[in-house]
């Protein structure tokens, strides 16, 4: 019994690491750190997932692991041919590994968070990953992965910090600073 407690708690232990990475990820406003950070954060949910038994999920955060290191590889200079070519060894992956309709949901929300970070905009990025972790918010459920669970409603709120920090913040700043347009004086 004490075996089973303590490896359902180092599972768990895996996701909660999985959890950090994932929200520091929406805080960061440099795409290829967002893209590494992201590397390491699959990396973790990869193995939580698979000592679950979330074969599905497990899959699928390897390849969010590779897209994220193609991503951070490529940098600007990229073919629109890579993205077509993970979502659809994405979809291979979850046809391998099927464990019924609920494996489509992982699918959508890895294929949304492809069209995400492909973006070059930090900001484009976390506007589309939000109906990605609603996607994986269900899946986890389903899979009564409580740090997952935990994790996607930490990414929405990191997402919505993020949202506000460096896009509507900084849209404010900015409008600040702009001088006002004054009318000219007519003689």
């Amino acid at each position: 019994m004490d075996q089973i407690l303590s490896n359902g708690l180092f599972i768990q232990s895996l996701g909660l690491v999985g959890l950090g990475l994932s929200f520091i990820i929406y805080q960061l406003n440099h795409r290829r750190r967002m893209l590494f950070t992201g590397i390491v954060s699959s990396f973790f949910w990869t193995l939580h997932y698979l000592l679950l038994g979330a074969v599905t999920g497990s899959a699928i955060n390897f390849l969010i692991s590779v897209r994220n290191f193609v991503f951070y590889k490529a940098g600007k200079n990229r073919s629109v041919l890579i993205p077509l070519i993970l979502a659809a060894i994405f979809t291979l992956v979850v046809g391998l590994t099927w464990q019924g309709p609920r494996s489509l949901l992982p699918l959508g929300g890895s294929l949304i968070g492809t069209l995400a970070f492909w973006q070059l905009h930090p900001k484009h990025i976390r506007l589309i990953v939000i109906s990605s972790s609603c996607l994986w918010l269900t899946y986890n459920i389903l899979s009564k992965s409580y740090p997952g669970i935990i994790s996607d409603a930490t990414v929405l709120l990191s997402i919505s910090i993020g949202i506000y920090r460096f896009d509507i913040k900084k849209s404010k700043r900015l409008n600040r600073k702009r001088p006002l347009l004054r009318p000219r004086k007519v003689f």
